[in-house]
């Protein structure tokens, strides 16, 4: 099993972090990830000996010796500068998950009563908000709002995996994933990382609750 934990770094569930779980546990390292370096990056992690090989040869363009190929692969080594800066930031990593953990709970104090639906952890998780998605009706327009209002709000994913031109030869069908396609025509992410302060969140909430009067 490959467990995508590109966004969940340090996240949680039964006490267990994520990207611990299955065989392999892959992460990003992309700037605006809750461990981000300065430029593309990322990583795999397992502790099985057997996968160990074959992903230092596919990292390295299909090479365990220099100049002999054993597979066609990729050139994905993470460069000694990028790795410096993840190495300088990882010891921060829970503090700046805690401060996430915080602003999400403003979040949801700001937002009660709005017609909004907000984030939830599951039983026994915790989540490290890398984004804050809520889900509204008029979401093209509540952006737009946010937009002018000087606020960074977006929509991450506005059309679902499942529609996207390269997954055609799948014959899955618009339609065919009904709560996959509701939810990208109604999410969007409020601004959310570990400096927001609560007179930014405040402001935010007062915009929406703006938005929604008229």
């Amino acid at each position: 099993m490959i467990e995508d934990a590109c966004q969940a770094h340090g996240a949680m569930w039964q006490g267990k972090r994520a990207g611990t779980w299955g065989d392999l546990g892959v992460f990003s390292f992309y700037p605006g990830k809750n461990l981000g370096c300065y430029g593309d990056g990322g990583a795999v992690c397992t502790r099985q000996p057997r996968f160990v090989k074959k992903m230092r040869i596919l990292r390295n363009l299909g090479q365990e010796v220099k100049h002999n190929h054993e597979a066609i692969a990729y050139n994905s080594r993470l460069d000694t500068i990028q790795a410096a800066i993840l190495r300088a930031k990882l010891k921060h990593l829970d503090e700046w998950n805690d401060a996430r953990r915080q602003a999400a709970l403003r979040y949801n104090s700001l937002l009660e009563g709005l017609p909004v639906k907000i984030p939830s952890e599951a039983k026994d998780s915790q989540s490290v908000y890398h984004l804050y998605v809520i889900e509204a009706e008029n979401r093209d327009e509540l952006v737009k709002a946010l937009n002018d209002a000087g606020i960074g709000a977006q929509t991450h994913y506005p059309k679902p995996v499942h529609l996207q031109p390269c997954y055609r030869s799948l014959d899955i069908r618009e339609g065919n994933l009904p709560a996959a396609e509701r939810a990208s025509k109604h999410v969007l992410s409020l601004p959310m990382y570990a400096e927001i302060t609560q007179e930014q969140q405040a402001y935010i909430a007062e915009k929406l609750k703006e938005f929604f009067k008229k």
